[in-house]
C-alpha cells in the first residue's frame, strides 16, 4: 500500500511539474521569439519519475539517452526527430 501511494504521489507530482513547464514555454514564447509565432502542433512534454539503484546506473542510463536522442538528429529531418526521440 505504502508503495501504492509513493508511486501515485510521485506521478503527480512530476505531471504538475511538466504542465507547469509547458504552460510557461507556450506562455514566455513570444518574449524570446517575438518575430516567430507559435502555432500547431503546439508543444507538449512528458515526464517520468523513475528510480535508479545506484548512480552507476543512473549514469549509463543517462548516456544511453544522450547517445539516443543524438542519433535520429543526424538522420532525419526536424519533424520526424520527435517521432524518433518518443
Amino acid at each position: 500500500m505504502y508503495e501504492e501511494l509513493t508511486i501515485l504521489f510521485f506521478s503527480k507530482l512530476i505531471t504538475t511539474i511538466v504542465s507547469t513547464f509547458t504552460s510557461y514555454y507556450v506562455f514566455l514564447w513570444s518574449s524570446y521569439f517575438p518575430e516567430k509565432p507559435l502555432t500547431p502542433p503546439l508543444p507538449s512534454f512528458d515526464g517520468r519519475a523513475v528510480c535508479y539503484p545506484s548512480d552507476l546506473n543512473l549514469r549509463d542510463y543517462m548516456s544511453w539517452r544522450q547517445a539516443d536522442c543524438k542519433l535520429p538528429s543526424f538522420l532525419a529531418s526536424p519533424d520526424q526527430m520527435i517521432f524518433a526521440i518518443l
